[in-house]
């Protein structure tokens, strides 16, 4: 390994630590660098054209364990700028998206249908592998688009 590299990465967890503040409520580690869109933390890694960025959760955790983490890295404590390692848990693609706010994540954990029939194994059509329909509404618009 060269100087300049054994240099780069010895400056990491200093430039990193630097980089977020201890939040005393919660326990969570606050970034204070770059923000993506998302709002999960970046972090750069190198120099001037050699340079890749990554999420700054993710080195977290590569610091902590020291070594890659095996999926993706869910914040248990549900704040993406977060980057204490205690409160990531590396998950499933699919669980990550369940855990989550997002439009598939709400449907999935709904018990009933938007009139109150509950989603039960007899009750429920499973429409192309992934979209539940009510039975008892579903024949109900059947009979009135007869009569």
């Amino acid at each position: 390994m060269t100087k300049s590299l054994e240099n780069m990465l010895a400056d990491i967890p200093k430039r990193f630590e630097a980089s977020y503040i201890p939040e005393p409520n919660s326990g969570c580690w606050i970034w204070l660098g770059t923000i993506d869109k998302a709002g999960y933390g970046r972090f750069t890694i190198g120099r001037r054209g050699t340079h890749r960025t990554t999420g700054a959760h993710i080195i977290s955790y590569i610091l902590e364990h020291k070594t890659q983490p095996p999926s993706e890295l869910d914040h248990k404590c549900r704040m993406r700028c977060c980057v204490n390692p205690d409160h990531l848990e590396p998950v499933t693609r699919y669980e990550n998206i369940m855990r989550g706010n997002g439009f598939g994540a709400v449907n999935a954990r709904k018990t009933h249908c938007v009139h109150g029939h509950e989603f039960t194994s007899k009750n429920t059509y499973v429409w192309k592998g992934r979209m539940r329909t009510c039975r008892t509404c579903n024949a109900r618009r059947q009979k009135k688009r007869i009569n």
